[in-house]
């Protein structure tokens, strides 16, 4: 049980991502933010 508590906090420590390395990461697993998105709002559109 304690090595595997010492093994998980060293993984943990070890794998540190900067914030650009996480959006980055996000955008390429399909997260968008809603200003990211294209969207038609009926009372913009004039017909």
């Amino acid at each position: 049980m304690i090595i595997a508590t010492c093994f998980m906090i060293t993984a943990k420590s070890a794998v540190t991502l900067s914030r650009a390395e996480i959006e980055s990461k996000a955008f390429s697993y399909g997260m968008k933010y809603p200003q990211d998105m294209k969207v038609i709002n009926d009372k913009d559109v004039k017909k």
